[in-house]
């Protein structure tokens, strides 16, 4: 059984919903597991309370799996033991990222989780009811799957440190 990821949710909530077919009526949606309340959790307890006094650092840089730009995903800074504030999370857009979002991202260690989305092969394009009153679904747009590898995402050990005193760094990742 092949599940689709329909992104109407994803940046509302910061989860996943996933359209599973059932043979004996219309497709139904469940939440994706783990992940989305591992999300939520590492919200509740690393977002949480002001992160106005820290120090930050824009951070901007590009990203490529197998040689090719990634056209399309999200990057996450998530502070690792030792490291204070919340996570920094940015799109990523033809093969580039900038997280500028309240100052960039805190000084410290931080591991690094990447996605990055295309279209699912076969899938047919949103019709004019299913986009209606969803924000970021136009009539005809593809739906979308994440495909990289878990180790760039829920199972990375990539990390970075971001130094104290620099306005801006560059940080380009090159997923083999």
């Amino acid at each position: 059984m092949k599940v689709q990821i329909d992104r109407r949710l994803r940046y509302h909530f910061g989860m996943y919903i996933a359209k599973v077919p059932n043979r004996k009526s219309a497709p139904t949606y469940h939440l994706v597991g783990l992940a989305a309340a591992s999300w939520m959790a590492l919200a509740m307890v690393v977002g949480c309370g002001s992160s106005g006094d820290l120090e930050k650092v824009v951070v901007n840089g590009r990203v490529s799996y197998q040689g090719t730009p990634v056209e399309e995903g999200e990057i996450r800074f998530v502070p690792i033991k030792g490291t204070k504030g919340p996570a920094s999370i940015e799109v990523v857009g033809q093969g580039q990222y900038r997280i500028t979002a309240r100052g960039g991202v805190p000084v410290g260690t931080h591991r690094v989780e990447i996605q990055a989305f295309r279209p699912i092969p076969g899938a047919k394009p949103y019709t004019k009811e299913q986009a209606d009153g969803e924000w970021d679904i136009q009539p005809g747009d593809l739906p979308k799957e994440q495909f990289l590898p878990d180790k760039y995402n829920r199972a990375s050990t990539m990390k970075v440190t971001i130094e104290s005193g620099q306005r801006s760094v560059t940080k380009d990742f090159d997923l083999r």
